[in-house]
């Protein structure tokens, strides 16, 4: 029984090679080293027909080729430098040297975005200076209105050589503090326009203060109409800006609009 069993297993085992042995390719590789130099010997290839021997006496594959299958073939043959310097060529160098430690510390991560929205607003600010444009009557008049407090200040410029009237009187006799007449011409100095225009105003509400500072705000957006390219030079002061700022109203039970009476014990 034995025998018998030793007998159908070496049947099997001689089909299952038999199968194998059709189904291998011509080439049939096998690492045999001799010597004492084992790691140093390269593997010997053997061929099972002529066509395998063929394929042997063919030329080398060019390592400055680099394609695909010229790395395989090389490979196949056992060409090891070839091979490696065909795969080493095709690798990506990265020539960028590693910043000083300076220069990490004085990085900052968020100034390219800032770089990036700073560049955004201007343009967005040049875009809209192109869209604006000149408002002139046909007289050769820009108007504008300007308010502070309660003060409403309706002001019409034209080229001349510097007259200003305010409700039908020299503006220096209208405004005798030399406070507001500064207020008055602001505008005008910052634009570099002084002594080019004729003003024109009528005011009304308010004090002294606010009225003066109403018609500055009024010349600032009729200079504004005269000439659009002078919005960036006249909004860096604050000039096209209207001052919301005003008293603020007296409240019940209070002495004026926060502070309390005196608190008396009996």
């Amino acid at each position: 029984m034995i025998l018998r069993r030793i007998g159908k297993i070496a049947e099997s085992l001689s089909g299952n090679l038999s199968k194998f042995a059709e189904a291998t390719p011509t080439v049939l590789r096998c690492s045999i080293f001799e010597g004492s130099n084992e790691h140093l010997q390269q593997p010997k290839i053997f061929y099972s027909d002529s066509r395998g021997e063929e394929d042997a006496k063919a030329p080398q594959p060019d390592a400055s080729t680099g394609s695909s299958s010229d790395w395989t073939a090389a490979m196949d043959s056992g060409n090891w430098d070839q091979a490696w310097e065909m795969f080493s060529s095709q690798l990506h160098k990265d020539d960028r040297s590693f910043p000083k430690f300076e220069e990490l510390l004085a990085w900052d991560p968020d100034d390219e975005e800032k770089e990036v929205r700073r560049q955004k607003e201007l343009d967005f600010q040049e875009s809209v200076a192109r869209s604006r444009v000149r408002k002139v009557s046909e007289q050769g008049i820009a108007h504008g209105v300007g308010r502070r407090k309660t003060s409403v200040a309706q002001v019409w410029i034209r080229e001349g050589i510097g007259h200003c009237m305010v409700n039908r009187k020299p503006f220096d006799m209208y405004f005798a503090d030399l406070m507001r007449r500064n207020d008055i011409i602001t505008p005008l100095v910052v634009a570099n326009s002084l002594g080019k225009f004729d003003v024109m105003a009528l005011v009304q509400g308010g004090g002294s203060m606010g009225q003066a500072q109403a018609m500055r705000h009024g010349i600032a957006r009729a200079l504004q109409n005269w000439n659009p390219d002078l919005r960036g030079v006249l909004k860096e002061s604050g000039l096209l800006s209207r001052d919301a700022r005003i008293v603020e109203r007296k409240k019940p039970g209070k002495k004026k609009a926060r502070k309390s009476f005196q608190w008396v014990k009996r």
